[in-house]
């Protein structure tokens, strides 16, 4: 058993797979040591850290599988080698293994490596499983972004701005939206998997018409023109939806089906 099992990485926020890597870290060393990235560090990757650095040390210092819990400041690399070569230095007598989850699988994908090949550190992977159990991130965005359930399928809120809406829609295979139209807004749909039939109404300058569209095409809806979305296929129908107008209400739907059962788009 080694003296020392070093794990690093954002913990932002904590969850099972950590936890799992912590308490597989101690079947390795005698003594577990968690070296927290910055919120600097976070900002760069992610943009803002969802907690600060001082808060996830503290929960961390709290585990019982955890002896020590170390918040760096030389993360500016985006890696830990500072942090490493830093611990290396203050134990030169003490063995020391550096433990990587399920994520990072060789030497290879491994800023660390270097540093720890020159101060003598083994590393070991697949700590805490060989797959990703979670991703912080992840766990972040679909807190924040809100699913809303539809006869026809799902869709989320992406973005929102002055004049501009974005949404992600999902329509499950052999479903439609209703046929309908808007009175303030255009839309523009880009198809990001499947396919998908659209029925559209014509404009003076347009006939109506009928159509596929598939990954990577897109349709232009101007305001009061008629569209219908199914999903003829087999897989969900996965397309982005931006609204542009002054108003942006889910109210301004009016719809021609006469069997209304679609609920709000």
């Amino acid at each position: 058993m080694y003296d020392y099992a070093i794990v690093s990485g954002g913990f932002d926020p904590l969850h099972l797979g950590h936890l799992k890597m912590f308490k597989e870290a101690s079947k390795l060393g005698k003594k577990v040591i968690v070296l927290v990235n910055s919120d600097d560090w976070l900002t760069r990757k992610k943009g803002k850290p969802f907690m600060s650095g001082d808060q996830r040390l503290e929960i961390i210092q709290e585990l019982e599988c955890v002896h020590n819990a170390i918040l760096q400041s030389e993360d500016t690399d985006d890696s830990s080698s500072s942090a490493i070569r830093n611990f290396a230095i203050r134990h030169p007598d003490d063995s020391i293994v550096f433990c990587n989850g399920g994520d990072r699988s060789s030497t290879k994908k491994i800023r660390e490596a270097e540093v720890c090949a020159r101060y003598n550190i083994d590393m070991q992977f697949g700590i805490g499983g060989n797959h990703k159990i979670a991703s912080s991130s992840e766990l972040i965005k679909e807190f924040q972004i809100n699913t809303v359930e539809r006869p026809w399928g799902r869709y989320k809120e992406l973005a929102e701005g002055n004049g501009y809406k974005v949404k992600e829609l999902i329509v499950d295979p052999g479903k439609s939206l209703s046929d309908q139209f808007h009175l303030h807004r255009s839309e523009h749909w880009v198809v990001l998997e499947g396919a998908g039939h659209i029925k559209q109404g014509g404009t003076r300058s347009i006939e109506d018409r009928e159509f596929f569209i598939v990954e990577g095409e897109s349709v232009y809806i101007r305001p009061t023109q008629t569209h219908k979305l199914t999903n003829p296929g087999e897989i969900p129908l996965r397309l982005v939806e931006i609204w542009a107008g002054q108003i942006l209400s889910e109210d301004d739907i009016i719809r021609l089906d006469v069997d209304d059962n679609y609920g709000e788009k």
